[in-house]
């Protein structure tokens, strides 16, 4: 890729001195050594590991451990060593604006400290601590609040990818002036990026895709390894070792799936985290099949379509489970379905009909089965029909016969010799019992 590295370089260093020069809301020299401005400088440096910094960048944390450190860390600030930062409003814009300085500089571990602590700091000017402490330990019934609650925005500044970061720098102070360095930022960082590698146009796309992924399915998951292991004894047939690493990586995400807040993207990573569930459903049912476990195969895909119903192999796995228990008919409709939605899937690739040919496959192996079937019937040497005699107790049965001679065809066809001798015995028995009731 040809690009013009001095024009480029010119960018950055323009870019660089417009939002180094800036305060971004927050301080200037006038406030240098007012006392609230040095009990922020010390908040900077003698909690810069307090317990909420400790969890910051943790993927798989609990709500408790947020709600335990929050406390905590609020117990340290409102100690007694902080009370002028506490009575000033500008403490708030103070670790804002150093926030920003830190998103231009990439340190995006730094921009989550001085978020969390700008938010602490004006719950606690705007509620008091008994309040604060309160909302956090009691969730409020009322989803606004709620979702405003100091809980709910650490939580969110925690899980957001990096890129989701300049939705909570944006706005500098309480009174919501946006610092117009906001909108260089991700212009600055992509400039850099490409003067330092002028093909980094396609990795960056690749790690902005890791940031807006869930915190769970992210490259540095315990999820992957866990699915990745389950994926090799698969390979190799190890079938129960695969199974109860699929199971493992199931309830993984399962405890993903339901997500309290209503946020935009969390409910992108809740469609990511389903995607994935049903991902790993399909693998189960189609390693259920291989055991002769069928009734195990057909609910692991009945989840799979829970899950995503719009994911063409999740209704495949469910017709392959249905043709393995005999269920014909049922897994006719289900294979239809496959097809209908692989047609929508990808349109137009290799993959896509590539897929769409295996589907007409099966379905094709379905239909001539479900064909033999019907056929079955007529020439099934175990149908024997039964001789009607005008005056045997059994005529009844043979009256019924003659008139619904499709209906019988079938349900003859589906029996056993004895159980064909069993019906024939109940029906003359009936027939008996019958005649004997009218003539008493």
């Amino acid at each position: 890729m040809n690009v013009n590295k001095q024009s480029i370089r010119s960018d950055v260093r323009r870019l660089e001195a417009a939002i180094g020069n800036c305060h971004h809301g927050g301080p200037d020299a006038r406030f240098f050594g007012l006392d609230w401005f040095v009990d922020c400088q010390r908040i900077a440096l003698e909690l810069d590991s307090s317990p909420v910094d400790m969890i910051l960048t943790s993927s798989n944390i609990k709500d408790s451990d947020i709600r335990e450190a929050l406390v905590a860390t609020i117990r340290i600030i409102t100690a007694g060593e902080y009370t002028s930062a506490l009575a000033n409003p500008g403490s708030c814009r103070f670790f804002a604006s150093l926030a920003i300085d830190a998103y231009a500089e990439e340190d995006f571990k730094s921009v989550r400290k001085f978020l969390v602590k700008s938010r602490i700091l004006c719950h606690l000017q705007r509620e008091g601590k008994q309040d604060t402490l309160r909302r956090i330990n009691e969730p409020s019934d009322n989803k606004f609040h709620e979702r405003t609650s100091l809980f709910s925005l650490v939580k969110g500044i925690m899980l957001s990818h990096d890129d989701g970061l300049l939705a909570y720098v944006e706005f500098c102070d309480r009174r919501g002036r946006a610092c117009t360095c906001v909108s260089l930022l991700q212009t600055l960082h992509d400039k850099r990026a490409l003067l330092l590698n002028p093909d980094a146009a396609e990795e960056r796309r690749r790690r902005k895709e890791a940031d807006l992924l869930s915190p769970i399915l992210r490259p540095d998951s315990k999820y992957w390894a866990i699915k990745k292991k389950a994926a090799a004894c698969l390979q190799k047939g190890k079938l129960e070792r695969s199974t109860r690493l699929y199971l493992m990586a199931k309830d993984f995400l399962n405890e993903h799936r339901k997500l309290e807040e209503t946020m935009l993207h969390e409910l992108e990573w809740m469609r990511q985290v389903n995607e994935e569930y049903a991902k790993v459903c399909s693998n189960l049912s189609m390693i259920s099949l291989k055991q002769d476990r069928n009734e195990d195969a057909l609910d692991y895909a009945d989840e799979a379509i829970s899950a995503c119903p719009l994911w063409s192999k999740s209704f495949c796995r469910r017709a392959l489970a249905l043709k393995s228990l005999g269920k014909l008919k049922l897994a006719q409709v289900a294979m239809s379905k496959a097809i209908d939605a692989c047609k929508g899937e990808n349109a137009g690739t290799d993959g896509s009909a590539k897929a769409l040919e295996e589907y007409k496959r099966i379905q094709a192996s379905i239909d001539s089965e479900l064909e033999k079937t019907d056929q079955f019937v007529v020439d099934n040497p175990l149908y024997k029909p039964m001789e009607c005699v005008s005056e045997s107790p059994g005529s009844a049965l043979c009256s019924l016969r003659s008139q619904h001679q499709g209906v019988m065809d079938v349900i003859y066809s589906c029996l056993e010799p004895t159980e064909v001798a069993n019906l024939e015995r109940t029906s003359k028995c009936f027939a008996i019992n019958a005649d004997r009731g009218r003539r008493l």
